[in-house]
């Protein structure tokens, strides 16, 4: 018994212990959020939602490379554009990286795939990973797990106000977009 007792603790140490060198094909996916469970109802108008990851995180990826923005989309917007920000402060993100518009490469009730053309490299400095959505019509469109929220994983800015707050803070509700970034070695 006193075997197996230590023979677990080791295990829990050796897991504890990992670090980026031990992701197996030195690529991850950053994320806040469980599957996809539905997605907000959101006004007419322009919307971002986005993830921020702080620099807490991405330093254990420094001189990786962002490759790839995936999201769920379950209902069409009028336009959809992927946008990477810096890290910003103040509780919102600061200059632009990278957008690239994809509405014409939206399948509907299912993960999009975005290759970056050029993949950016990581410094350590937080990243705000978005999806700007524009509404003719109040619909749902983005996708989002069923909480509960992570302080970084349900960032939204809307026209109506022009500023970046939390979906919990706007609605109350608690949920973490379908929003994720790929990271390689």
């Amino acid at each position: 018994m006193k075997i197996q007792l230590l023979l677990l603790i080791l295990s829990v140490a050796l897991v504890a212990g990992c670090k980026k060198d031990d992701i197996p094909d030195g690529n991850a996916t950053l994320k806040y959020d469980g599957g996809n469970a539905t997605g907000p109802l959101l006004d007419a108008g322009y919307h971002e939602l986005g993830v921020y990851f702080p620099s807490s995180t991405m330093g254990g990826y420094t001189n990786w490379k962002l490759t790839e923005v995936t999201f769920f989309m379950g209902g069409l917007a009028d336009s959809v554009v992927v946008k990477i920000y810096d890290e910003g402060g103040g509780n919102a993100p600061g200059s632009l990286l990278y957008e690239k518009d994809v509405t014409g490469t939206i399948v509907i009730n299912e993960w999009q795939e975005h290759l970056l053309p050029t993949p950016m490299n990581i410094t350590g400095a937080g990243v705000w990973v978005c999806v700007g959505l524009k509404h003719n019509e109040e619909k749902q469109s983005i996708g989002c797990d069923s909480g509960p929220n992570n302080a970084n994983g349900d960032w939204i800015y809307q026209d109506t106000d022009l500023q970046w707050l939390t979906y919990v803070q706007r609605t109350g509700e608690s949920v973490n977009w379908n929003i994720r970034a790929v990271v390689e070695e």
